[in-house]
């Protein structure tokens, strides 16, 4: 599980134009539909998250986020909570956000959105723990 929190700069979002925002982001601002961005230079927020290994399998994460602020001090941010069987999911994720792919590409939408704080948590699964506790109790 990986945990994080984003400020926004709100205003200097809003003067991007439309067609750039979507192109940033990798979705139709309105109807929210995928722009293919295959043979762009640089590749949106959508194409960088989206993570498939040398076989051509694409590995999902289960996200979520939840927007914060506090309009008195214009700060407008996103808690994002992302959980994945493997960490390296995850890792690589971040790595081509904020490095890029190529590298020096990195995501574009951090110009607008800066880290705040982050941390990542290792759950093992439920069998796991169960054998865990079956050996702790027979030794």
């Amino acid at each position: 599980m990986s945990a994080s929190s984003y400020l926004h700069d709100l205003d200097a979002w809003g003067r991007v134009s439309t067609p750039v925002q979507e192109e940033i982001i990798g979705r139709t601002k309105i109807d929210n539909v995928e722009i293919n961005d295959d043979a762009a230079p640089r590749k949106s927020h959508k194409s960088l998250a989206t993570i498939v290994d040398p076989d051509g399998n694409e590995y999902d994460i289960l996200r979520d986020d939840m927007p914060f602020g506090r309009p008195g001090h214009r700060e407008f941010g996103t808690y994002f909570i992302g959980y994945s069987r493997y960490l390296w999911v995850i890792e690589k994720m971040l790595q081509r956000m904020y490095i890029g792919e190529p590298a020096a590409s990195y995501d574009r939408l951090l110009d607008f959105s800066k880290p705040q704080t982050g941390t990542t948590f290792f759950a093992p699964a439920r069998p796991a723990l169960q054998s865990l506790v079956q050996a702790a109790s027979s030794g």
